[in-house]
């Protein structure tokens, strides 16, 4: 599984019913481990200033894994996953995840 964060389930089952677009994965978490500790947050720390609502809409679903991790879950996915359940499996997953 890939967690998903920073989107809205109902925009992403927009996207990918209802528009028919394609999305991809954007990695933005590190691969290498951070030397000094962090206080763990559920939700990111933005400003009003900061904060931009088209990222609900746009084609790429955030992750907070790092390019690397983030290639070997999928590549995990894809070899475990059977050709006829794979897009159920993956839409229903990624709407938990988003959920």
């Amino acid at each position: 599984m890939v967690n998903v964060i920073n989107e809205r389930a109902d925009d992403i089952y927009d996207l990918l019913r209802t528009q028919s677009k394609r999305m991809k994965f954007l990695a933005l978490g590190s691969d290498e481990p951070s030397e000094e500790p962090e206080d763990f947050s559920l939700a990111a720390e933005t400003t009003e200033d900061e904060f931009d609502e088209t990222r609900f809409t746009d084609n790429f679903l955030e992750t907070a894994l790092g390019p690397d991790k983030l290639a070997k879950r999928l590549l995990g996915l894809a070899k475990d996953a059977k050709p006829e359940k794979k897009s159920k499996e993956l839409i229903y997953s990624i709407w938990q995840s988003a959920s």
